[in-house]
């Protein structure tokens, strides 16, 4: 099975990362979210 694209996630105490690569290595995009930020989206 090939993949195409991969998904990192990073969970820290003030931050919720995310980001997406490609198989060579080059990020395709990336965001940081506040948890504060991650909450108030939830709630909605």
């Amino acid at each position: 099975m090939n993949y195409s694209y991969f998904v990192g996630l990073d969970v820290g105490k003030k931050t919720f990362d995310a980001s997406l690569m490609c198989p060579d290595e080059k990020e395709l995009g990336h965001k940081s979210f506040s948890k504060f930020e991650t909450i108030r989206l939830k709630r909605k």
